[in-house]
């Protein structure tokens, strides 16, 4: 027996009960994601660098990468570098090589260095005129000579980059958080700080007489130094970007940093002795 046809009426009806019963099906069936949890967020510098350093420390190891420039002042100058990082008991250990190329020149002029907690070592440009057979150099812990002086800073300067919360709160109350914000690096949930450093308080707070009056000299062409940093939700640095006004009109410098390989392996070593200068 044929089935009778409903009246339009009821068709409609039926096929709007339907369409309300898709979306309740659905629901029960794959219930919504939750929402992401909150980002870890810092309002004080101190607190920052605490946590970047932990998690630095936990992991152990990273590579960088960085890009930088100065522009400005008659001058184009780029630069390319690549850094790893090991953290020991003893101190971190570092790695890096840089390459830099001045507006005209043919080739970049690239050096590297090699510092251990205890020694650190020096590898020239090509050129620098070192005996036949011998491409590095030992940096003393100490020297008179003012441009080997310079490389020993050079060293203890990242030495102390590479501590996280001593670099952050070193320049006490000079340096300060001025915004956060969740700002994603290459797809990475990560939350951005941007850090004002007041170059003329940081002089005034600096107890080194030396660093005092080189901070002084910077500060005559810029009243700040900005960086931002990204972090993602385990504290990891993600990014840091460094602008930095050069004194007496000498243009604009930017480094740009990206952190990666947080925990794999990496083999940091002296180079080799028979191609080492010592001069101590």
């Amino acid at each position: 027996m044929r089935r009778p046809a409903l009246p339009p009426p009821v068709r409609v009806l039926s096929l709007a009960a339907a369409l309300l019963l898709l979306p309740v099906v659905a629901c029960g069936a794959t219930p919504p994601p939750p929402p992401p949890a909150p980002l870890p967020h810092y309002s004080e510098l101190g607190q920052l660098g605490a946590a970047v350093d932990n998690q630095l420390k936990l992991d152990r190891t990273a590579k960088i990468t960085v890009a930088g420039s100065i522009t400005g002042g008659g001058r184009q100058i780029t630069t390319t570098g690549d850094q790893l990082i090991s953290y020991d008991p003893a101190g971190p250990s570092i790695q890096f090589t840089q390459k830099v190329q001045e507006q005209g020149t043919p080739v970049p002029s690239e050096t590297t260095m090699i510092i251990l907690p205890d020694q650190a070592w020096l590898k020239p440009p090509a050129g620098s005129g070192l005996p036949l057979g011998k491409a590095w150099l030992k940096v003393p812990t100490s020297s008179e000579v003012p441009e080997v002086q310079q490389v020993v800073s050079i060293v203890e300067a990242v030495r102390q980059g590479a501590e996280m919360a001593r670099s952050f709160t070193q320049f006490g109350a000079a340096a300060a958080i001025t915004e956060s914000a969740e700002d994603p690096v290459a797809g990475i949930r990560a939350e951005r700080y941007r850090i004002r450093l007041d170059l003329a308080k940081a002089a005034e707070l600096q107890p080194d007489p030396a660093i005092r009056e080189q901070m002084r000299t910077a500060a005559i062409g810029a009243s700040s130094i900005d960086a931002t940093l990204w972090l993602d939700a385990h504290n990891r640095l993600l990014r840091q970007l460094i602008q930095q006004p050069l004194p007496g009109g000498g243009g604009i410098q930017t480094t740009d940093a990206h952190y990666s390989a947080w925990g794999e392996p990496v083999q940091i070593t002296p180079p080799p002795a028979d191609q080492i200068i010592d001069d101590e």
